[in-house]
This record gives C-alpha cells, structure tokens and sequence, in this order.
C-alpha cells in the first residue's frame, strides 16, 4: 500500500489528509503529516486518525508519494531538507503555485509532479490540474492521477499551462461566490430586499444551476438559451453581461497572470 506524506497541514495539505481518508483512497495508518503548528496536526488526528511525525525528513523516509503543501517562499528550505531522504522509490508533489518542476527537481534532486488542487475537493468534486516531470514513470503517473481522482477530476496538462487552467479551476469558487456577492448586493441596492434574503436567493439559484450543467447535461450556450428566450426580460440582462462582462474578465485573467509571474520571480 502507498504511503503517503503531507509536508505543511495548513487549509490545503489538511484539507487532502481529510478528504484522502473520508474518500477510503488512502488509510489513515498509510498517512503521515507534519506541520511546524502542532495545533494543526493534533486536529488534524482527531478528525482523520493520520499518523504525526517528528519533522519533514521523518515524513520523506516514511513514505512513498510526498505532497509538499507549504507557501511558496518555504519550499525551497523544505526540499534541501529533506532531499537526502529521497531516492527512485519516492515521488514528491509540489501544490505551490508558480514554482517551476525544473526549480523543484533542482532543490530536491529528483522528478516531481505539480498539483494545483481546488477548495472544492472538500465536496470530492471539482478539478485538480496535474503536470508531470519528464522522468516520473507511467505506473506513478497512474497512481497520482487514481489518488487524486478520489477527491476530485484531475487534469492533466502541460506546465506551461498550468497557471491558466489554476485560475480556471482553483480561483473560479472565489470567483463565482464573489460575482454571486455583487449580483446580490445589487438587488439589495436595486429593490429592498435584505441582504441576507438576496444572498439565500442567489445561492440557492446558484446550486440549482451547476445541477442543471452537472445532471442534465446542460452546456452554458444551452443553459442560457432556455432561460433568455428572444426579447425577454431576461434576454436584456444577457445584453449587459455580454457587454460589459469580456473586459471585466480579461482584466481578471490579466492581472492574476501578474500575480504568477510575481510569485514566479519571489520563489
């Protein structure tokens, strides 16, 4: 059985020892974890019963796939000080954003996969974007993507990718909860009603749409032209957003391509 560490159990390394166990890919005994908070590892046993190691090296000798869930500007640290604990049997997998595999490989000395998971993984739903170092064997490959596949639909992809498909997938819940934010606010603004009232409206309408795109089989094309049928009311709503929202959203992608080649350049 495939032993699995978790180096950082902050909001997403704790989030995969949870969702790994409650989802059965992984037994509790076959995870170890460590994080330099012990109120985080103490929790984390009490929900999901994985193993608590001494410090990182103690996680890299204990097991095979080594998920390395810490910031960006701590993960370099972290490698060179667990790389005397690596050799072929072992793989790590890097969720830090915008830290290159060849940046990764060079501080651990050995092949890596890159992980962008989502938030949505809490739900086992979702899509975790993957991109695989030149050496790592297909039997691993098929074990990272059966793993992940427990908590989510992996996306495999090539890296030079990777932060696109990052903001398509884990961005988008902040995204869309913020966009279902202003649309409620407006209402509030635009007819009275109670801001608690207007976001219980839009969530609800929000969950009933993804089950229309995730159940019956709805495209977004489809999905808008049932709803806007042609000189409809809601048709002059689609007018605006078709409008106004292109800009909008380039912009979103423009500055968080920014925000990568940032972190890029700090790591």
């Amino acid at each position: 059985m495939t032993r699995v560490g978790i180096i950082g159990t902050g909001s997403m390394g704790g989030m995969l020892a949870r969702k790994f166990t409650e989802s059965k890919a992984v037994s509790p005994d076959n995870i170890c974890i460590y994080n330099r908070t012990p109120e985080k590892m103490n929790a984390l046993v009490k929900i999901s019963g994985v193993e608590i190691c001494e410090n990182n090296r103690d996680v890299a000798e204990k097991s095979d796939l080594i998920f390395i869930c810490v910031k960006p500007g701590e993960v370099k640290d972290v490698l060179m000080e667990i790389n005397a604990c690596l050799g072929e049997s072992k793989t790590l997998v890097s969720v830090a954003s915008d830290i290159s595999i060849n940046k990764l490989s060079e501080w651990s000395g050995t092949d890596v996969v890159r992980v962008i998971p989502s938030v949505t993984s809490e739900c086992l739903s979702g899509v975790s974007v993957v991109a695989f170092g030149e050496g790592i064997s297909q039997s691993t490959r098929d074990e990272v993507i059966s793993l992940l596949d427990s908590i989510s639909r992996p996306f495999v992809t090539t890296e030079d990718n990777i932060s696109l498909l990052s903001d398509l997938t884990s961005s988008s819940p902040a995204i869309f909860a913020s966009i279902m934010q202003q649309y409620a606010q407006a209402a509030v603004r635009n007819g009275g009603l109670s801001e608690s009232d207007a976001e219980f409206l839009v969530r609800e309408a929000f969950i009933g749409t993804a089950k229309l795109l995730s159940e019956k089989n709805y495209d977004f094309s489809s999905l808008v032209s049932r709803v806007s049928t042609e000189g409809g009311i809601t048709a002059e709503g689609i007018k605006v957003v078709e409008e106004g929202m292109p800009e909008v959203f380039d912009r979103v992608f423009l500055e968080m391509s920014k925000k990568h080649l940032k972190t890029g350049e700090i790591s």
